[in-house]
């Protein structure tokens, strides 16, 4: 459960794709290298324990565009929270394997364990493990975060894709129109 957990908190927190944090199997036919094999596949793209320097610092390539991301993991309390319950690390390993195989998921068994988790914790059927990302985003535009600031750190193009994921609702975004007109005109109204 801690793995589910670590890997959750890394998705919100640093708006990463699951792919990004537990990795993918794919056939050993397919090119690029990999250290782990089962069955036919290689793992890869994973965040791996080589990946957080000594200063906490995770250095990621992603695996959809290729693009190095940063983030400082001594700012994320979720992710610091879960780490503390780990009674591992390996040098070069993935940091979110199946505590059951010891092997990295595969994205089919992470989300059927997730939803079975969910479940049990009374999390809507609606809501989807990839719902994380997004819903990181929307937080870092309900806090004020520079679009742009946003747009880099969930490694997008363009802002375009960016506003895609932001899920505040029509009352949040009116009721922030409304809140800023109104100091406005309290303002005009002082000077």
């Amino acid at each position: 459960m801690v793995l589910l957990a670590l890997a959750q908190a890394f998705q919100f927190e640093l708006v990463l794709r699951q792919r990004d944090v537990i990795g993918q199997w794919v056939p050993e036919s397919e090119p690029g290298e990999s250290d782990i094999r089962y069955n036919g596949l290689k793992w890869r793209a994973g965040i791996r324990w080589s990946e957080v320097a000594d200063d906490m610092v995770l250095r990621h390539r992603t695996n959809k565009r290729q693009k190095m991301m940063a983030a400082d993991l001594k700012l994320c309390p979720m992710i610091q929270d879960e780490l503390r319950y780990l009674n591992y690390r390996s040098p070069d390993g993935p940091i979110i394997i199946n505590d059951v195989t010891g092997l990295p998921w595969s994205a089919n068994e992470f989300r059927r364990k997730w939803r079975l988790v969910a479940n049990h914790c009374g999390v809507p059927k609606e809501v989807k493990d990839m719902h994380s990302r997004s819903a990181g985003i929307s937080e870092m535009f309900r806090a004020g975060v520079r679009p742009d600031a946003i747009m880099t750190m969930a490694t997008h193009s363009d802002l375009a894709m960016t506003m895609r994921y932001n899920r505040q609702n029509h009352l949040d975004t009116s009721t922030e129109g409304q809140l800023a007109r109104l100091e406005y005109r309290n303002r005009k109204a002082e000077e």
